[in-house]
């Protein structure tokens, strides 16, 4: 659901679902641009599991993009699974993104 990419032949393809990429925002919709675009990077055997490519390619977006879009996209796209392995994967994944944010630094006394 939402997007993949294939190689084919030398080249790279990314495919995305019609009605998912209309249900983004802006910023969403070059998240997931940028997370497909990750895994030209994030792809075996650069990433050993299915999961770390996953994550490089969230880290990706993350960095090309911003924090909040890349969260935004994953929530929309655990929105999609019912099974609770890829709800709790999509969790550890939003909560990796959020470190990623800039922390308010307390007010000087």
């Amino acid at each position: 659901k939402g997007g993949s990419i294939r190689k084919i032949q030398n080249s790279w393809v990314i495919l995305i679902e019609y009605g998912f990429w209309l249900g983004l925002d802006e910023m969403e919709q070059k998240a997931l641009l940028a997370h497909e675009l990750g895994h030209i990077i994030f792809w075996p055997p650069a990433c050993v599991t299915n999961l770390s490519c996953q994550e490089g390619a969230d880290l990706f977006a993350a960095v090309h993009t911003s924090p909040d879009a890349t969260i935004g996209l994953l929530n929309k796209l655990g929105n999609t699974v019912s099974d609770p392995k890829y709800i709790a994967e999509f969790r550890a994944r939003i909560q990796n993104i959020e470190k990623l944010k800039p922390h308010q630094s307390l007010p000087k006394q």
